[in-house]
């Protein structure tokens, strides 16, 4: 069964009222972990790409499955000196935020900053989040992420991230881009 959810048969994160819980997971953990077929398989094709970082260029929707993309967003980088930039390290901006992520958190976030969504968000776990896409900046490699959204203290959804980073022609990261899988 694919972990890829259907859009009709869905009640978002928001509409439920669900918290939050975002923890990295290391390699060796995802590829025992089901949930995370389809963002290993994306992991794999990006380290496929060409050079030590990817080129942004390399990133096009030709490029994926007709079933992935919905699951896909794509992260501009916000430097840190840029005047709309108050966080004291890079911020990150959704340049794409692809239907089923949409569907699946209850709001659009095409254009809006992370910074501003864990500031807005209703606990830690929008922050944590955060941080570890900013690792993937950072380190300038691929992370993995599991968010745990809960109820009291029953976990009713789970989503399952990858981050991977992509450079400009100088070699600067200047995007982020992944894929979630929802369950």
């Amino acid at each position: 069964m694919s972990t890829f959810t259907i859009l009709s048969e869905l009640i978002s994160v928001r509409e439920q009222s669900l918290k939050e819980i975002a923890s990295l997971v290391p390699l060796s953990d995802v590829k025992e972990i089901p949930t995370f077929k389809e963002p290993l398989a994306l992991y794999h094709k990006w380290l496929q790409m060409p050079g030590e970082v990817p080129h942004f260029d390399n990133v096009k929707a030709s490029s994926f499955s007709a079933t992935l993309l919905p699951n896909m967003y794509i992260l501009d980088v916000v430097p840190e000196e840029d005047p709309e930039n108050d966080t004291g390290d890079v911020d990150l901006r959704f340049r794409l935020f692809g239907t089923a992520n949409r569907e699946n958190y209850g709001k659009e976030a095409t254009g809006a900053r992370l910074s501003q969504s864990a500031a807005n968000g209703s606990d830690a776990g929008v922050a944590d989040g955060f941080a570890i896409a900013r690792q993937a900046y950072h380190t300038r490699n691929a992370t993995f992420m599991v968010c745990n959204f809960y109820k009291d203290t029953e976990v009713v959804r789970t989503a399952s991230f990858v981050v991977l980073p992509l450079c400009d022609d100088g070699g600067a990261i200047v995007r982020l881009f992944g894929c979630a899988a929802w369950t």
